[in-house]
């Protein structure tokens, strides 16, 4: 899941790649990439498999593009091709970084004093249970892998125009103990709803992947 990056000219190029391109660049991430060409009025085009990715006009002294990566496939190398009317052409090979898959969420909480499975306890108790969040099974090449565990709070269950999803714990550690279950729009006489809680797995060069898992909830 390393990147690796090749730049060649194809013909007498006025194009210039004025900023390095990240060794490494994640799906998630928005590259910056600063082009210059010596043809005032030129126009150059970034595609990458037929795909046009952005234009912009020589008539500046630097054209500076901002390249969404969300819609390539991980794991998966492209060929960025920086191209204008007078046949310069530039490119970048990039290998997508895969963020780490195949884990899981699993939620427990005491019950009798015995921790139990989430869905074999029923119903959560909103402002008393405390659920215990525990994540395995996670496979990626850039190790290692850190956590951040979540508890979700829908706009529809908060007075809130937003989602609101604050870090519970972060670190290297797979188990998150104590989350306690929010009440929710329990505070606004509706019940039952769904407490939604959640980790997010991101590799050593910055990829990530959600998991989230709701449970009924309850008044006491």
């Amino acid at each position: 899941q390393s990147t690796s990056l090749t730049l060649t000219n194809q013909s007498v190029s006025d194009i210039v790649l004025e900023t390095p391109i990240p060794d490494v660049v994640n799906p998630n991430d928005q590259l910056c990439v600063d082009a210059a060409t010596t043809q005032n009025g030129s126009e150059v085009t970034v595609n990458v498999g037929g795909t046009t990715l952005a234009t912009g006009s020589s008539e500046e002294e630097l054209l500076q593009y901002f390249l969404s990566l969300e819609d390539l496939i991980p794991g998966t190398e492209y060929t960025l091709t920086f191209t204008d009317e007078t046949g310069a052409e530039t490119t970048a090979t990039v290998l997508i970084n895969a963020p780490p898959e195949s884990g899981v969420l699993d939620l427990f909480h005491s019950s009798g004093g015995t921790e139990v499975p989430v869905d074999e306890s029923g119903e959560l108790v909103a402002g008393v249970d405390l659920v215990q969040m525990r994540t395995s099974s996670w496979v990626d090449t850039d190790l290692p892998i850190r956590y951040v565990f979540m508890q979700v709070y829908r706009a529809s269950q908060i007075s809130a125009d937003h989602d609101v999803t604050p870090a519970l714990r972060e670190g290297s550690g797979n188990v998150h103990n104590g989350a306690l279950v929010h009440p929710g729009n329990l505070l606004a006489g509706a019940e039952p709803y769904l407490s939604e809680f959640g980790v997010r797995a991101v590799d050593a060069i910055g990829a990530f992947s959600d998991i989230t898992s709701s449970v009924p909830t309850v008044a006491l």
